[in-house]
């Protein structure tokens, strides 16, 4: 395994980061594929990280961009032929989100004249079957890059991904060290329990597990305020969903998050006009405003979302990291985040309220975000 120092700030894991996926650095123009048409924050988050380093650390033109729903192998061709492709990284490598993995051994079987780089993922395989599936794949492509986020991820990718290149990195989110600075009017108060409800949720964590009082309990906003979101190749219908979503579900049931949204857009919004789907990386963009204004309310967050844990960091808020149903968020602390101040994570439910209650404690009355 490669010798990465230990990171002890965000500063230092953006470096970290930056040197791990140096192999992209040699490229000049890539097609850019998987982006997460639906309202996980932690997803916009990376993607956005993703498309800043290549933009503005490395020069990295991209000239395709694609969700699953719209990708096109006409339009691939005519934007980006040849190209290097790149997938975008995250945690559904694997068989617990299957319509990620399928598309990602689709991709790598379609395209063996082109290098592919899989951006930093974690690796859960339920099925050993699934997961020699995927190798054969994986393997049998002649110039594949696979970046993973944890230990266990890069054990099991060396041993079954033998042919690939395979290289330990941090989340791709850890480009954004910069929205520490925008600025929040409101005082940050109470406890909030950023708790995710999906396939990955860990029963022995429950709200009702751990029986805290004084207690917000919330997922990530965009999906408690049921945001639509369509990639559809009709415009009308695009832009009517959108309109839905930015005007009645953003705009007027949650008037002074929106004035914080116009702020940011405004002043804190990169320039995406040179890329393809400039559109789509905006979006991403204002997404992450809402993850962002949705932490900053409380002191102290207590988070099962991988995503959750790594805003806090970038955000300084101290919190408490939570397991997930694998391993994934734990082989992420050891790798990367244990060092970090602010955060803790806590592997028994009966160590949570202790825990809280020392965090709590630390933090003196009406602390401010910087």
């Amino acid at each position: 395994m490669q010798a990465l120092s230990v990171p002890r700030s965000t500063a230092d894991l953006q470096v970290t980061l930056q040197k791990a996926v140096s192999p992209l650095s040699g490229l000049s123009s890539c097609a850019l594929l998987n982006y997460p048409d639906y309202p996980n924050i932690g997803d916009h988050l990376i993607w956005a990280g993703t498309v800043m380093l290549l933009k503005t650390v490395m020069g990295v033109d991209i000239r395709y961009v694609a969700s699953i729903q719209e990708f096109s192998e006409q339009q691939l061709h005519q934007k980006a032929n040849k190209l290097p492709i790149l997938l975008q990284g995250g945690g559904n490598f694997g068989d617990l989100w299957p319509h990620h993995q399928k598309f990602r051994e689709r991709i790598v079987q379609t395209y063996p004249d082109r290098p592919i780089f899989v951006l930093p993922q974690s690796i859960y395989f339920q099925s050993s079957d699934k997961l020699q599936h995927a190798a054969q794949i994986f393997n049998a492509h002649p110039n594949l890059t696979l970046f993973v986020r944890d230990r266990r991820s890069y054990d099991i990718a060396q041993q079954a991904f033998h042919q690939c290149q395979v290289i330990l990195s941090p989340d791709m989110a850890f480009q954004l060290t910069q929205l520490r600075q925008f600025p929040v009017s409101t005082v940050p108060m109470g406890t909030l329990y950023h708790c995710r409800q999906d396939d990955e949720s860990n029963g022995a964590f429950t709200p009702d597990q751990l029986n805290l009082p004084s207690l917000s309990v919330h997922d990530w906003i965009s999906y408690e305020r049921n945001w639509q979101m369509q990639l559809t190749e009709y415009r009308l219908k695009r832009w009517a969903i959108n309109a839905y979503r930015e005007v009645w579900q953003r705009r007027l049931g949650h008037p002074q998050e929106w004035k914080s949204l116009q702020l940011w857009a405004r002043h804190y919004t990169p320039d995406f006009s040179d890329l393809d789907r400039p559109d789509l990386h905006r979006q991403s963009w204002s997404f992450i405003h809402s993850g962002i204004y949705q932490l900053r309310q409380y002191a102290q967050v207590i988070t099962n979302r991988l995503h959750g844990h790594i805003l806090c960091t970038l955000l300084d808020i101290p919190h408490l990291f939570l397991p997930n149903s694998y391993y994934k968020n734990q082989a992420y602390y050891q790798a990367w985040t244990r060092h970090l101040s602010g955060c803790q994570f806590i592997a028994a439910s009966m160590a949570v309220a202790p825990a809280l209650t020392a965090l709590r404690q630390q933090q003196s009355p009406g602390r401010q975000h910087g």
